[in-house]
């Protein structure tokens, strides 16, 4: 089921930037505008990202190095 979204006071030439652009893509303002809309409805906010980032981080300690043996291999890497 869809229902319709009306947007009020969107600037003339922003309005015009958008139909530019549908017609470059071959679609009409409105498909344009909902193929974005559904784009923006499943991408995620940055904070949701870094969540889901630092949900999948595993950590391995057991490499046997120091962090001021990582940071001098690679301070030495730069020389």
């Amino acid at each position: 089921m869809s229902v319709s979204i009306t947007i009020r006071h969107v600037p003339q030439e922003v309005r015009d930037q958008l139909a530019v652009k549908a017609s470059r893509s071959g679609k009409s303002l409105q498909e344009y505008l909902k193929a974005e809309l559904a784009q923006l409805a499943v991408r995620p906010t940055p904070a949701d990202f870094v969540r889901g980032l630092e949900a999948n981080v595993v950590l391995n300690t057991d490499d046997g190095l120091t962090t001021d043996e990582i940071l001098e291999a690679l301070d030495t890497d730069r020389r």
